[in-house]
């Protein structure tokens, strides 16, 4: 379960230096080892490498503050996300933190989550729509629940400031059709929340995907409500990860991992944190000495 309101104190923050990124993929592949096989731990491990090759602020975030790279990293395993590729599941993005500097932030998308949800086995489809100024829409519940959305495409579809209403249909294994709804004031909040986390600023995701951002605000919703599964039950985690992570709450230690608890306390001395360092730089070693293919 994770952890909403956790106290416990970051890692202190340590700057690596030259070997920065290799240390760090070497320890992201000490991590990915207690949930994949070689291969997909190495994967996780390879894109570090090119994060910091394509993004220098990313690279930055390593060298200054590797703790929330790692952070980030680990959320990405935990969910099993391959993060920045074409997929669009989740990203890992540089940000700047007054008094600590360049650091990394863990995001999921909409995508990833429609994604997470497919996984459960329980979900055959999700759709998502945004309701505009001039739409036909109708919504009903009680124990007979309807909706009905009919777009007027002679309204700028492109203009959010003009969206009411964003919401989620579902089609369940079982052949029921639950619907989730968010008035644009609901979504607003949400969106002014997380602009006040984040230093007054709009994180680049809700500066130019507001369609996006609405809807994955509503499938996080949506996703407390979903049918649990045996199969693979991330989807609720994913919800819970984001928000923390939105929220700046979202801390690693650095003795192992538990699934579905992104919160982990620190338990080890300092010596026992020398020989882990030692050898995730021996991994590392491993793997800048090896070709590994970029994962997906």
């Amino acid at each position: 379960m994770v952890e909403q309101n956790s106290q416990v104190a970051k890692m202190p923050q340590q700057t690596l230096g030259q070997n920065a990124v290799k240390q760090t993929a070497g320890l992201v592949a000490q991590y990915a080892k207690n949930l994949f096989e070689d291969k997909r731990s190495q994967e996780f491990a390879a894109r570090v490498s090119l994060l910091a090759k394509q993004d220098p602020l990313l690279k930055e975030a390593i060298e200054k503050n590797p703790d929330s790279f790692v952070t980030a990293m680990m959320a990405c395993i935990q969910l099993d996300l391959m993060p920045n590729t074409p997929q669009d599941f989740a990203y890992i993005l540089p940000y700047n933190d007054k008094k600590l500097g360049r650091m990394a932030r863990f995001q999921i998308s909409y995508k990833g989550l429609k994604e997470l949800a497919y996984r459960t086995g329980e979900v055959k489809s999700i759709n998502g729509e945004i309701v505009f100024e001039g739409d036909t829409f109708d919504v009903e519940f009680g124990t007979d629940r309807k909706l009905t959305h009919k777009p007027n495409f002679d309204v700028d579809r492109t203009d959010f400031t003009k969206a009411t209403h964003a919401y989620i249909t579902v089609v369940l294994a079982n052949g029921e059709k639950p619907f989730f709804v968010m008035t644009r004031k609901e979504i607003e909040k949400i969106r002014e929340d997380t602009k006040e986390r984040n230093f007054g600023k709009d994180t680049p995701a809700w500066a130019k995907w507001w369609d996006q951002q609405a809807l994955k605000t509503v499938l996080k919703r949506a996703a407390k409500m979903l049918p649990s599964s045996t199969k693979d039950n991330r989807l609720a985690f994913a919800a819970q990860i984001d928000s923390l992570a939105e929220a700046n709450k979202l801390v690693l230690g650095i003795d192992g991992v538990e699934e579905r608890r992104p919160v982990i306390k620190p338990r080890l001395n300092d010596e026992a944190k020398a020989e882990i360092q030692k050898e995730a730089t021996s991994i590392a070693d491993e793997i800048m000495e090896g070709e590994v293919q970029d994962g997906a």
